[in-house]
C-alpha cells in the first residue's frame, strides 16, 4: 500500500477486518469514503489487497473488489502507517466473552494502546467505538488509555451474519453516542449517502442501546425454546405455534405494550434532548 502523510487525512482506519470490520470497511468505501483497513492477521490483508473478502458473507466479496479497483479501499498491517492518513478511526476488534461471562476487552486496550503510541502530534483525530462493550467501557477503559483529549463516540454496530452487507446499506438503525454535536456529525458524515436518519444520543446512552439490543435478542431466543419445550410436553406441534407468532400486526402490538413501561421509565433522547424513535 502506498502511503504519505502528507495525504488528505480525511481518511478512515478500520481497526480489525474480521465480520464487523471487513464490512463496515467495505460499504464505507462503496460510499464514497476512503478507507484503510488494519489487522494483524496478514492473510485478512493479504486478501483484502488483492480485492477478496477474507472470509465468506454475501455480497462482501463484491463490494471489496469494488473498493480495491476504485482505490478507495487498502489495507496494511501497520496502524502506524495508516494514522496519518485518516481523521476518523473506526475501532472494530472483538470482544469475545469470558468463562464467567464478561467480555474480554484485551484487544481494545491494545488498539487504544497503539493510536495512543502512534498518533501524529497535533493532529485531530476522532475515535469510535464500534466493538461490542458494557456501559461505561468507553468513559472507564477507552478514554483513559487514548487520553482525555481525543474525541471519543460510541457508534454500535447491528449487522447479522448472513445480511450484514444489507444490513449496512439498508440499516433499521444508526446510533452514534457522544458528547459533542461536532464530533458526533463528523462520524456521521460518512454516512450521507444513506440518507438516512441517525439517532445522536450521549455516549452511555450509545453502549445501553446495544447492550439492550444483545439482552432482547437473547431473550427471544430463550422465550422461543421455552415456548417450543411447552408445546411438546402440551402434545402442540411448536411449528403450528409459529405461525401465530410470526404474524407481526400481532406480535407488534403485544411488544409494544409490553413495551410501555420501559420507556416511560427513561425515554431514550437524542443528542440535541429529543426523543430518539
Amino acid at each position: 500500500m502506498n502511503t504519505n502523510p502528507s495525504q488528505d487525512t480525511s481518511g478512515v482506519v478500520v481497526l480489525g477486518l474480521g465480520y464487523v470490520g471487513c464490512v463496515s470497511a467495505a460499504c464505507l468505501a462503496h460510499l464514497g469514503n476512503r478507507v484503510i483497513g488494519v489487522d494483524r492477521d496478514e492473510h485478512k490483508v493479504a486478501a483484502v489487497n488483492r480485492g477478496q473478502a477474507p472470509f465468506y458473507e454475501p455480497g462482501l466479496e463484491d463490494l471489496v473488489a469494488q473498493g480495491l479497483s476504485t482505490g478507495r479501499l487498502s489495507a496494511t498491517t501497520s496502524l502506524a502507517e495508516a494514522l496519518p492518513q485518516a481523521g476518523l478511526v473506526f475501532i472494530c476488534v472483538g470482544t469475545p466473552s469470558d468463562s464467567n461471562g464478561n467480555l474480554d476487552l484485551s484487544h481494545v486496550r491494545r488498539v487504544c494502546e497503539e493510536i495512543a503510541r502512534h498518533r501524529p502530534t497535533g493532529k485531530p483525530l476522532v475515535l469510535a467505538v464500534r466493538s461490542t462493550v458494557f456501559p461505561g467501557t468507553c468513559d472507564d477503559v477507552v478514554r483513559p488509555i487514548v487520553g482525555e483529549d481525543v474525541p471519543l463516540v460510541c457508534h454500535p454496530e447491528f449487522l447479522r451474519e448472513g445480511t450484514a452487507v444489507r444490513d449496512f446499506m439498508e440499516p433499521s438503525l444508526i446510533v452514534i453516542g457522544g458528547s459533542d454535536p461536532a464530533v458526533i456529525e463528523r462520524v456521521a458524515d460518512v454516512y450521507q449517502a444513506l440518507n438516512f436518519e441517525i439517532c445522536r444520543v450521549s455516549l452511555r446512552t450509545a453502549e445501553m442501546i446495544k447492550y439492550t439490543c444483545n439482552a432482547f435478542h437473547a431473550l427471544k431466543i430463550g422465550f422461543a425454546n421455552e415456548i417450543g419445550t411447552l408445546s411438546r410436553s402440551s402434545g402442540v406441534d411448536p411449528a403450528d405455534v409459529q405461525q401465530f407468532r410470526v404474524r407481526r400486526t400481532v406480535l407488534k402490538a403485544f411488544l409494544e405494550n409490553c413495551l410501555c413501561g420501559f420507556w416511560r421509565c427513561g425515554v431514550v433522547e437524542n443528542h440535541i434532548g429529543h426523543p430518539c424513535r
